[in-house]
């Protein structure tokens, strides 16, 4: 209920800087009934909340668009009420406390708010700032009147407006015991609304962040390319992540705190943009170092990758995949240049060990021969195999694991097959099948199940499912079923890291087998309104990002359309 109460907050003080009088707002009473429009296109919106909001902003939301917002929330409200207990009776109780309906941008109107207008919260100091357009201020003020007085905002106004930074802002304090102070500001159609967590306590902040906005969040070049990602986007916004040394301490990403030190240490931000709609949700996740070269090993994937094509192994009943991409000569440098004396003596060791045991190398000869690209597959989860599971081979077959990576060399690789028969003196047997090299092993309690090396790929694979496994990379296209664009995408992309989840079948697979078949019901609607989960990584030549999709199944609409009566909302005031 915070947009709620960032948007009563808002009427109040516009109706009531109308009545008293303001620096900024015009005494001539025509001008009522004349409000400028708001800008026109989503870009124009956009620019002018961030032209008006200081480059100091450490955070920041933004939703230039009411239309787009509102189709993208309608679209959705079917699944999310299917979903989530009790978000019929919230969304019900919104549109009795405000009197407007976040998924119809028309009955915004009723408020004064036009379908092109746009809305923005930042950081502003100690002080949260919002601002959005409005076209009528009489309707957005009597409505904003009508809620905030009530239960549970208990907003009353100050006697005196106050002065800040230049502008006149009308003052606002929450009963006791629970205090806040809110100013309010409106100047040609546009309302500003910042919030102090205490009374009395922000003003300096505020004036100094004011008088900052003469250099803007729209000058920012970063920003500039946060707002570049989000292009057509329903909501975007960014958080710096740097220590900036100025009294707020940077972010804590917790496990990923290491992955994210480069982009700290350059000074950047994390940018992020979603779009709503039937089909699902869209979220664009980017990072903008100040200085890319700090962050190079997070903007660069790995040199000459090479397109794996991993989708031939897609299966129809696959429910999951992990896509990797990484150089394993880099990756040994890496833990070389993280780790201490003692530490990399030990690794030195077990490498020249290794060495001797193949009669190789394993910098100079395997890891050259290997790509950039792996993935993980799996197809299936019988739970009552993984009880009775002895040894790794019985895990893989349970859940239908196939690993893959790619080769460079094959010839490189094939020796080894040779020495591992060897040293495991009939543990293990190689022979060819379909043109592939197979490493099977006859003892079950070493058995991680089929090592396989063909021209292109070196996989481990169940015994049951090799020979499939084989058919489909021998075929012209998939012959168990193409998987989804976006998972092909990510499949075959040169370099890529990220998963995908087939959201129904793991529902009816392993998730329904831990229930006995009989999901509780609330699980059951929720996960039947999902399709599949995909998350992969972006490259750029400055930014570094993921792409997330959550698709939606086609029913979730037809819930929504099917005029279910919505619950009885209570406790809030209830729109005239």
């Amino acid at each position: 209920m915070r947009f709620v109460s960032s948007l009563a907050l808002i009427g109040v003080g516009s109706l009531l800087l109308l009545t008293t009088g303001c620096s900024s707002c015009s005494s001539d009473k025509s001008k009522t009934a004349g409000w400028p429009d708001a800008p026109a296109t989503a870009s124009a919106v956009s620019s002018s909340l961030l032209e008006r909001m200081p480059a100091s902003t450490r955070w920041a939301l933004v939703i230039p668009n009411a239309a787009a917002f509102t189709k993208g929330f309608g679209g959705i409200r079917g699944p999310l009420a299917a979903a989530i207990s009790g978000f019929r009776v919230m969304d019900q109780d919104f549109k009795n406390t405000i009197g407007a309906d976040l998924g119809d941008a028309a009955s915004l109107a009723k408020w004064g708010i036009p379908e092109t207008s746009g809305v923005s919260f930042s950081q502003m100091g100690g002080a949260n700032l919002a601002m959005l357009w409005v076209t009528d201020g009489d309707k957005f003020t009597t409505e904003v009147e009508r809620v905030l007085t009530h239960q549970p905002y208990n907003y009353v106004a100050n006697p005196q407006p106050a002065t800040v930074g230049g502008m006149t802002f009308k003052t606002y304090t929450t009963k006791a015991p629970e205090t806040r102070q809110a100013y309010l500001n409106i100047d040609q159609g546009l309302v500003r609304i910042i919030v102090c967590p205490t009374t009395n306590s922000c003003e300096p902040a505020i004036a100094a962040e004011l008088a900052a906005t003469a250099k803007h969040a729209a000058a920012d070049p970063l920003v500039a390319k946060i707002v570049e990602e989000a292009k057509g986007e329903s909501v975007f916004g960014w958080y710096d992540v740097s220590d900036r040394k100025d009294g707020t301490p940077p972010p804590d990403f917790g496990p990923l705190q290491q992955q994210m030190a480069p982009i700290m240490k350059s000074g950047g931000l994390v940018g992020a943009s979603a779009r709503m709609s039937k089909a699902g949700v869209d979220l664009r996740i980017t990072m903008a170092p100040k200085d890319p070269a700090a962050a190079k090993p997070m903007l660069s994937p790995p040199a000459n990758a090479v397109a794996p094509g991993f989708s031939k192994l897609f299966k129809d009943d696959a429910y999951a995949f992990v896509r990797l991409t990484t150089q394993f000569s880099d990756l040994l440098g890496t833990i070389r240049s993280s780790s201490g004396a003692a530490e990399n003596a030990e690794l030195e060791k077990a490498i020249g060990e290794a060495n001797a045991v193949l009669g190789a190398s394993i910098e100079k000869d395997l890891l050259p021969a290997l790509g950039s690209a792996g993935v993980v597959f799996t197809t299936r989860a019988k739970i009552l195999s993984l009880g009775s599971a002895k040894s790794a081979a019985d895990y893989a077959s349970a859940l239908g694991a196939v690993a893959a990576w790619q080769v460079k060399d094959r010839a490189k690789l094939e020796p080894i097959f040779d020495k591992a028969v060897t040293l495991l003196e009939g543990k293990a047997t190689k022979f060819s099948e379909s043109g592939a090299t197979v490493l099977q092993f006859t003892d079950s309690q070493m058995d991680p199940g089929n090592i396989v090396l063909t021209d292109t790929l070196l996989l481990l694979v169940p015994d049951r499912d090799r020979a499939a496994v084989l058919a489909n990379l021998a075929a012209a296209a998939p012959g168990a079923g193409a998987p989804p664009a976006d998972a092909a995408a990510l499949l075959d992309a040169a370099s890529a890291n990220g998963l995908y989840l087939n959201i129904g079948k793991i529902a009816a697979g392993p998730i329904g087998q831990i229930f006995g078949g009989r999901l509780p019901p609330e699980i059951q609607t929720g996960l039947s309104m999902l399709d599949t989960l995909t998350i992969g990584t972006r490259y750029g030549k400055e930014t570094f990002g993921a792409d997330v999709h959550l698709g939606l199944l086609e029913r979730a609409a037809a819930a929504e359309a099917s005029g279910a009566p919505a619950e009885e909302a209570s406790g809030a005031p209830k729109a005239p």
